[in-house]
């Protein structure tokens, strides 16, 4: 899932505990979703287009999926902890493997293997976010899950600050029926109409 942006929760804060079977649900989870066709684009284009963080919005369908609508405080120290990963470890990672890739001449002439290199870094820091995020205390409603997906992902944008422009939501609500396949067309409009009505409600 090299491309997402990576968060960590810093243990002695949150209290974080070693919940093993819980972390690999979480990235089993992750792995299985973004093979579908769609996910890997998408997620990217979220990632790139809106600055928005693959890994929290992975977050947020995985603990829809196991009817956990979470609550504000929940989501709100998975998002803060984020920032200070994604900056310090993530990017740096992420940006000198773009570099690298963009080069074909010059001073990263041959340098291919370094970059295979830094991707498995990459990779290695979104299992750690990964790792943590599951292991977070979740504060949370029960709901039916794409519908409490659906209001994760609205939440995370209120959160984050980003505008839900129809651009969005469109990718969102792909992003929702890839996690839910097995979702009726009636649940899935409904969690489109939760996208865009969550950030009004809260």
């Amino acid at each position: 899932m090299v491309g997402a942006v990576g968060a960590a929760v810093q243990p002695g804060k949150y209290r974080i505990s070693k919940l093993k079977d819980v972390e690999s649900s979480f990235w089993q989870f992750s792995l299985a979703l973004y093979r579908r066709s769609r996910v890997a684009s998408t997620c990217l284009r979220l990632q790139d287009d809106w600055t928005l963080d693959v890994n929290l919005l992975l977050y947020c369908l995985w603990q829809g999926g196991r009817e956990h609508r979470l609550k504000r405080e929940t989501l709100e120290d998975a998002c803060r902890a984020s920032a200070e990963w994604a900056r310090n470890v993530v990017q740096p990672l992420r940006g000198a493997r773009r570099w690298i890739k963009g080069k074909q001449d010059g001073v990263a002439a041959g340098a291919e293997p370094l970059r295979e290199r830094i991707k498995a870094l990459e990779l290695a820091a979104e299992k750690q976010q990964q790792d943590w995020l599951a292991a977070l205390p979740a504060a949370y409603d029960s709901a039916p899950p794409p519908i409490a997906a659906a209001g994760n992902l609205a939440l995370y944008l209120e959160i984050a600050g980003v505008a839900a422009e129809p651009a969005l939501l469109d990718s969102l609500a792909t992003l929702l029926a890839e996690a839910h396949p097995e979702a009726g067309e009636g649940a899935l409009s409904d969690a489109r109409a939760t996208l865009g009505s969550a950030q009004e409600t809260r």
